[in-house]
């Protein structure tokens, strides 16, 4: 197994697209597990500064409510379908790091691993810049996202602009309040794009 990356710094919340590399080196072909789906493959970024291992599989789960009771669920496990690699050939899937992890600034030793190997190790840093800030502001802003998605981003956002403070919607919460809210946001999000503009923060 190898991966790579297509560069070595990215900045906070940048699509970080891992390729991962399964080759066949045998004479004949070799049948396993999609590693694409698989729940023994797993991402690994490893915070240098605070040792702190954030992974995930490659297999994601889903949970099902049942009978539209909250306490009633069922945890759904997909069973990853075979693949064959022809000889001499490879298999080769990529993963989005930035969609799966709530990531810091900082430095990370990147690796897979599965049931039998351990990829080489790669360094990558993430860095909290005039590019990171724009992309983070506009997905606190974004209704589509999820509740924690929104929220990690305008924390991060906050740590330059503790202002940016956004009115993110509830459970329950009516269409007529969300959309006042969204209203509030969006002042909040004008201010905090015309002081970035403004040159006043000190970074790159």
């Amino acid at each position: 197994m190898k991966i790579h990356l297509s560069k070595q710094t990215f900045y906070l919340g940048e699509d970080i697209l891992v390729d991962i590399y399964y080759p066949n080196l045998r004479t004949s072909v070799i049948t396993i597990p999609d590693p694409e789906t698989s729940f023994d493959v797993e991402m690994h970024f490893l915070d240098i500064n605070t040792e702190e291992d954030l992974n995930y599989t490659m297999g994601q789960s889903t949970t099902t409510v049942m009978e539209n009771a909250s306490d009633q669920w069922a945890l759904n496990v997909p069973v990853p379908e075979e693949i064959s690699i022809a000889p001499n050939d490879v298999y080769h899937f990529t993963s989005n790091a930035n969609e799966r992890l709530y990531l810091n600034a900082g430095k990370y030793v990147v690796y897979v691993t599965d049931s039998e190997s351990e990829s080489a190790r790669l360094e990558v840093s993430i860095v909290l810049n005039k590019d990171a800030l724009t992309h983070l502001s506009a997905l606190a802003m974004n209704t589509k996202e999820n509740y924690s998605r929104r929220e990690w981003a305008m924390t991060h956002v906050q740590t330059v602009y503790p202002k940016f403070i956004l009115l993110l919607p509830d459970e329950g919460i009516s269409k007529a309040a969300a959309s006042e809210n969204e209203k509030n946001n969006q002042i909040q999000y004008q201010s905090f794009m015309k002081w970035l503009e403004s040159g006043q923060v000190d970074i790159p």
